[in-house]
């Protein structure tokens, strides 16, 4: 309509505006189906994935200490990468062990609490891999003979493959990188903790398959 009375004063008739009534008599006439679309944009997200949810561990005393460290060191991430450095440098570092020993003993608790597991069962270890270390796992699998690995100290797997998975949701994203996400499915003499995980000591295994 604004076009065609545009075209009649271009051609020198003498039009009148037509007042601006459109949008009013549309939002006064809109069915209250289009009202409510405009009220489900306002959708609260969904709230955060919490695996930990359904945690009722007792960590409270002395005597759950270990397991209190297990705990946080899996559901607090930077608590946990602190523990796994100290645990690694004290590993590996014969000669030159690290003055402050605040973490080793903590890692030794972890570690007998882990240790204590008895049940063997199937569990999923999940993380990423640089490009480098992901071409030595390769290199490793086909070679039959040499496929053997350990990861040190206490070990975080996940006891469902469903949270295995949902764990690695955007995972390496930010590492600079190019990562492969990876889970290894075990069977692995363990103890459950956490709610949704189990810990073993110093796993060991053969790799047969990526």
């Amino acid at each position: 309509m604004k076009a065609v009375l545009a075209g009649l004063k271009e051609a020198g008739a003498a039009v009148e505006d037509e007042p601006a009534m459109e949008e009013a008599a549309m939002d006064e006439d809109a069915p209250e189906e289009m009202a409510a679309e405009g009220d489900m944009m306002e959708l609260k997200p969904e709230p955060k994935w919490n695996p930990y949810e359904g945690d009722s561990g007792d960590y409270a005393g002395a005597g759950n200490l270990p397991a209190f460290l297990l705990a946080a060191s899996a559901k607090q991430p930077y608590f946990g990468d602190m523990m796994r450095r100290n645990m690694i440098e004290w590993e590996f570092n014969f000669d030159d062990k690290p003055d402050n020993l605040d973490f080793e003993c903590a890692n030794g608790m972890m570690a007998a609490a882990a240790e204590s597991g008895a049940a063997k069962k199937e569990v999923f270890f999940a993380g990423c891999h640089g490009e480098l270390d992901y071409e030595s796992i390769k290199a490793m699998v086909a070679d039959k003979e040499n496929s053997q690995m350990m990861f040190p100290g206490a070990c975080a797997a996940w006891t469902s493959q469903e949270n295995a998975q949902k764990s690695l949701e955007n995972a390496g994203d930010k590492s600079g990188q190019a990562c492969q996400r990876v889970i290894y499915k075990v069977e692995a003499t363990c103890l459950e903790a956490a709610h949704c995980r189990a810990f073993a000591h110093r796993f060991s295994a053969k790799i047969s398959d990526c």
